[in-house]
């Protein structure tokens, strides 16, 4: 799509009804111009990678920065997405996308090419096309007959719009324009390096002719030998031949440098803003729907008014999109009463940082209005989310304490943030001191959160931080019969403690008493250098 015109609006554009992703209240809403702090540690950056793949003019990025700020803006979107689920309005809106896409890159040509009437063609086209578009959106929400708000005044403003003087007004002239320009009649002859151009008119229609020339090559029919097709290729003889053309008809080539000129930007503000938003919807539905065949599901969360967390076979959308879906495994999230925090052990390589990140995208989709990867999900409407992985600092710290001090530091300056909507995801914390320190400290911070009732996931090698108030004990589970096999479901029960150590030494014979029996066994002699060169071999006797 690099020949479409860029629909960049700046990251300052604000949002007015009627629009597809906003309620009328967040007229003054500003798109962000970067992503969140935690979009790189939960792999959200991936999935924006994915949605916004091939879809680059429309600048999707700042709408995934943004997340909605009220429970009633979310559901405004979830709407859209329940409408969506209707195959014939989703195939319709596509094909509406698809329509403005062919557009604009008739308008990007005309802007850009040096050939003055050439241009002029192009802008005719793309005005053509753009009409044949809205014509075709009207017709398909009147048919479906949408239950969200937002395409309910979508469908709304269209009405009006297509029944305006300036709407009106624009179809006239662009349809008078082409049916006189497809009515001309003009013979090229070229001798030569001269080429005339004249208004005769002929008797025979050439196209009947090739068609007779070639019948006898045809194999069989088909249905239609169209194809798409974009502004065609033009050169400096093409615009002379043009060029004489209009000195036949100085009238009609008048009015259409007059008609471009009046409608040089003939895009809807409305319109092309609805155009660019709906790519949003479409792009999720469009990265989510291989998941989805492949047995995987989607819900539109719930929310409720006191902190939250019931996600049921969620899984790590970032992952589902990086490998076969059917190697994911789903796992349950649940925090119940008084609990606020899930703290997660277990063998390495078990799951449980994917778990962590499932549950902060879980929150941060579902603050976008958008499906989360869950069969169900309950849930409150963060403010935040954090963050606390093992990184390198975007900011310079004058400290001597090493990775201690600046965890420290990083989980200090994120509590000071949060609050009770807040949620935090930790990842192995505190890894680089004693296993004492760690305690004392990942308790620390527990105690914190607790008083503070900000959600958090944590991911930690010190069990006994799951005996902390609040807190819910986690664990990565392994297959019973041989426990280097890591199954990646995360269950709620008590920290395994050596159980997995001891499980794996038992399976290699390591254990203590394996151990003692081989080095009580007695030692048994070796036979001499010479007792075995004195041994004939059986193929010596032979």
């Amino acid at each position: 799509m690099t020949d479409t015109l860029p629909i960049r609006p700046t990251s300052k554009e604000t949002h007015r009804q009627p629009s597809l992703l906003f309620p009328a209240e967040l007229t003054a809403i500003e798109l962000a111009d970067r992503p969140p702090d935690a979009f790189a540690d939960l792999n959200l950056d991936q999935i924006v990678a994915s949605l916004t793949a091939k879809r680059e003019p429309y600048d999707l990025a700042p709408y995934l920065w943004t997340p909605l700020p009220t429970v009633a803006a979310v559901r405004y979107r979830q709407a859209v997405f329940d409408d969506l689920a209707d195959d014939q309005l989703r195939h319709g809106l596509e094909e509406f996308a698809e329509a403005m896409r062919v557009m604009r890159r008739w308008q990007s040509a005309a802007e850009k090419t040096s050939y003055r009437r050439y241009g002029q063609g192009c802008r005719l086209e793309a005005i053509h096309r753009y009409l044949t578009a809205l014509a075709s959106l009207r017709e398909l929400l009147q048919q479906v007959g949408p239950r969200s708000n937002a395409l309910k005044s979508i469908m709304e403003y269209l009405d009006e719009y297509v029944a305006s003087e300036r709407f009106v007004e624009l179809g006239k002239d662009n349809r008078r324009l082409q049916n006189e320009l497809a009515s001309l009649h003009y013979a090229v002859r070229i001798r030569g390096p001269k080429v005339t151009v004249t208004s005769e008119r002929s008797d025979q229609d050439f196209s009947k002719v090739v068609t007779a020339t070639f019948e006898r090559f045809q194999q069989s029919d088909v249905d239609s030998h169209l194809i798409k097709l974009g502004p065609p290729s033009f050169t400096h003889v093409d615009e002379q031949i043009l060029g004489c053309l209009a000195k036949l008809n100085a009238d009609l080539f008048g009015r259409l440098a007059e008609h471009c000129r009046r409608h040089a930007t003939f895009i809807d503000a409305v319109i092309s803003r609805f155009d660019r938003e709906l790519q949003v919807c479409l792009g999720y539905l469009a990265i989510t729907d291989p998941l989805r065949a492949a047995g995987l599901r989607f819900a539109l969360p719930e929310f409720t008014d006191p902190p939250a967390l019931d996600v049921r076979s969620g899984f790590d959308l970032a992952l589902g999109l990086n490998i076969d879906p059917g190697r994911l495994v789903c796992n349950d999230a649940t925090l119940e009463g008084d609990e606020r925090a899930l703290v997660l052990s277990g063998p390495n390589q078990g799951g449980k940082t994917t778990f962590a990140r499932m549950v902060g995208q879980v929150f941060y989709l579902a603050g976008l209005g958008f499906p989360v990867p869950a069969s169900h999900a309950r849930l409150h409407l963060m403010d935040r989310i954090f963050t606390h992985f093992e990184r390198v600092e975007d900011r310079d710290r004058d400290t001597e304490g090493g990775k201690l001090e600046d965890d420290v530091i990083r989980i200090r300056d994120i509590l000071q943030q949060s609050t009770g909507r807040s949620v935090l995801v930790i990842n192995e914390m505190f890894s680089s001191t004693t296993i004492d320190d760690a305690q004392y400290l990942g308790g620390a911070v527990l105690a914190k959160i607790g008083r503070s009732d900000t959600i958090t996931v944590y991911v930690t090698f010190v069990e006994e931080l799951a005996s902390a108030p609040g807190a819910v004990s986690m664990v990565s589970r392994t297959l019973p019969e041989d426990p280097a096999v890591r199954t990646f479901h995360v269950d709620r029960m008590p920290p395994q403690g050596t159980a997995h150590a001891l499980a794996l030494a038992a399976k290699h014979r390591l254990t203590r008493a394996e151990i003692v029996r081989r080095l009580s066994r007695p030692a048994q002699p070796e036979p001499s250098p010479r007792q075995e060169s004195t041994a004939p071999s059986r193929g010596a006797e032979a």
